[in-house]
């Protein structure tokens, strides 16, 4: 519990973050990033196809479902089911925040 106000914490956390920001970053580790040679799993793959298969291949309203961009999924359109689960699997169809959604879509996937 703190005696401050919310509106003095906003005040200090706006002065003190860029600052922390700048300190954090010196004190990071460039690393190697590796990817993984491993297929999607088969149950993974089923979850996000009946996705799209459920809502009759609406790239709007899949791509509000899973968390994807919609403009890239418009670009780069699936074939069918599976090839939306594969391709969104591999983050194809993320903007630029890879992963975003990972961690709100486990649930969905029963992890």
């Amino acid at each position: 519990y703190s005696d401050e106000s919310s509106e003095a914490i906003r005040r200090r956390l706006q002065q003190e973050l860029p600052e922390q920001l700048k300190l954090g970053r010196l004190s990071l580790k460039r690393t190697q990033t590796r990817e993984g040679n491993t297929d999607p799993r088969a149950a993974d793959m089923n979850a996000i196809a009946k996705i799209y298969q459920e809502n009759a291949a609406d790239l709007a309203r899949v791509a509000t479902l899973t968390g994807c961009d919609v403009e890239t999924l418009r670009k780069n359109p699936p074939a069918d089911a599976t090839e939306f689960a594969w391709k969104f699997l591999l983050g194809l169809y993320e903007e630029s925040l890879a992963g975003q959604f990972g961690d709100d879509l486990k649930p969905m996937l029963g992890r």
